[in-house]
């Protein structure tokens, strides 16, 4: 056996349940920010929208377009 497997051996049950659990906590903080910075990184990729369009001309011309490719 190695040291880590020793050292786990002479570990109570509360000891290795409260070992686990800091595990699992970390491991859901760290995938919450990974998920986050997935996130940012996703949306820093795309601008906002510019235009000087209303809402209506803009489907105007949506609707305008569709209908000149038939």
């Amino acid at each position: 056996m190695n040291q880590a497997t020793q050292t786990l051996n002479n570990l109570t049950i509360a000891d290795l349940e409260s070992l686990i659990e800091t595990i699992i906590k970390r491991t859901l903080i760290q995938e919450k920010v990974n998920k986050n910075n997935q996130k940012k990184l996703l949306l820093s990729t795309f601008g906002t929208w510019e235009d000087q369009q209303t809402d209506e001309e803009i489907i105007k011309q949506i609707y305008h377009s569709r209908n000149s490719n038939l």
